[in-house]
C-alpha cells in the first residue's frame, strides 16, 4: 500500500462543513484509509490540475478503450464477462511496458493488510405488507415468506443480497438512481392468487408479463370475460402454475393454445402441461426458398468474359 492517498474533492471522500470548521473527510472514507494504513490528503474543489497525472492517465485510458473499440468495430458485447475480458488484455497491453517502473515504486510500498476489506454495505430493512423491502430510495420484491420480518441487506456496486438470520435468500441486479423498481412475480404470486382483486390496480402489474405469450394470454382473457377481475383471477392461477411448474413450460402452452384460439384456462394449461407441447410458431409459417431461383438474377456470361477475368 503507498503511504499517501490523494483524492479529488468528491462528496464521497470530503464533506464540507461551516466556514468556522473547514473541511473533513466522511467517516466511510476514513474508515478506508484506517483499514489500509494510508494517510489522507484532498485536492481543492475544481482543481483537477492537482491531480494532473491522474487525471491524464484516466484520458489514456479512455481513450485506448474507445480506439480498441473503433478497431473491433462494435461497441456489443455478449455478456458483461465478455466485455471485463475485452478490458483485462488491454490492460495488460498498456501495463506491461511499465512494468519495471511499478516494480521499482512498490519497493517503496507498505504490506497489504491482513483482512480484506469488506465490498458491501450493511443495511437492517423491514418486509412490507406487499413484499418489498425499499434500498436507497428503490423497491425490491422479496419471497411472500418474510413478510413483516426484518432482514439483512448487503448492498454491493453490481447487486443486492438478501439474508434471513444469517441464511442467504436473494440476490438481485442493484439499481441505481431513485424511485425504481425490480420485482419478481414469483414472490408475490402467491399473495395475489388468495386477492385476485388486487391485480387491477396493482402498482407493478407490467412485471408479471414474464414474455410475451402471457401478456397475449392476458389481453384475450380480457377478451373473453366482460369483467376484468374473471380475468385477473383467471390469469394469476395460470402464472402461479407458471411459478410452481415452470416457466418455459406453461409458455409454450399459451403459445400453443393463441395459435390454436382456444380458450386460456389455468386447467386447460395444467392438462397440456404434462403432454409433449410442440413449440408454438407464434403464426409464423417457415418458408420453403427455391435457392436456385437467384440464378436468374445473374447476368448471362458471353463469351470471352472469364478469360478477360470478368
Amino acid at each position: 500500500m503507498p503511504r499517501l492517498h490523494q483524492t479529488d474533492s468528491l462528496s464521497a471522500a470530503v464533506r464540507r462543513l461551516r466556514r468556522s470548521d473547514g473541511e473533513a473527510f466522511t467517516d466511510l472514507y476514513q474508515a478506508l484509509m484506517r483499514h489500509s494504513g494510508m494517510g489522507a490528503r484532498h485536492t481543492q474543489a475544481r482543481s483537477p490540475h492537482e491531480n494532473g497525472k491522474v487525471e491524464q492517465a484516466h484520458y489514456r485510458v479512455k481513450k485506448a478503450i474507445a480506439n480498441q473499440l473503433t478497431l473491433r468495430g462494435s461497441s456489443d458485447f455478449e455478456s458483461q464477462q465478455k466485455y471485463e475480458a475485452f478490458l483485462a488484455k488491454l490492460f495488460v497491453q498498456l501495463n506491461t511496458p511499465r512494468k519495471e517502473r511499478f516494480e521499482e515504486e512498490r519497493a517503496h510500498m507498505g504490506p497489504l493488510p491482513k483482512r480484506p476489506l469488506t465490498t458491501y454495505k450493511s443495511l437492517s430493512v423491514r418486509v412490507s405488507k406487499g413484499s418489498t423491502i425499499r434500498v436507497q430510495n428503490n423497491n425490491y420484491s422479496v419471497p411472500s415468506g418474510l413478510i413483516g420480518e426484518r432482514v439483512d441487506v448487503r448492498l454491493y456496486g453490481e447487486e443486492v443480497q438478501v439474508w434471513y438470520r444469517n441464511r442467504f435468500m436473494e440476490r438481485m441486479p442493484r439499481l441505481h438512481g431513485r424511485s425504481k423498481h425490480h420485482i419478481r412475480y414469483k414472490h408475490v404470486i402467491s399473495s395475489l392468487v388468495r386477492k385476485p382483486g388486487a391485480f387491477a390496480d396493482y402498482r407493478y402489474r407490467s412485471d408479471f408479463f414474464p414474455t410475451h405469450r402471457f401478456r397475449m394470454a392476458y389481453e384475450a382473457l380480457l377478451r373473453e370475460h366482460r369483467k376484468g377481475t374473471r380475468a385477473d383471477k383467471e390469469y394469476l392461477q395460470v402464472l402461479d402454475l407458471a411459478a410452481r411448474g415452470g416457466e418455459s413450460g406453461v409458455d409454450a402452452v399459451l403459445g400453443v393454445l393463441l395459435e390454436r384460439k382456444e380458450a386460456i384456462t389455468a386447467g386447460g394449461v395444467q392438462a397440456m402441461l404434462g403432454q409433449n407441447v410442440p413449440e408454438p410458431m407464434d403464426g409464423i409459417a417457415p418458408v420453403e426458398v427455391d435457392l436456385e431461383l437467384y440464378d436468374t438474377l445473374l447476368p448471362q456470361s458471353k463469351p470471352g468474359m472469364l478469360a478477360a477475368g470478368l
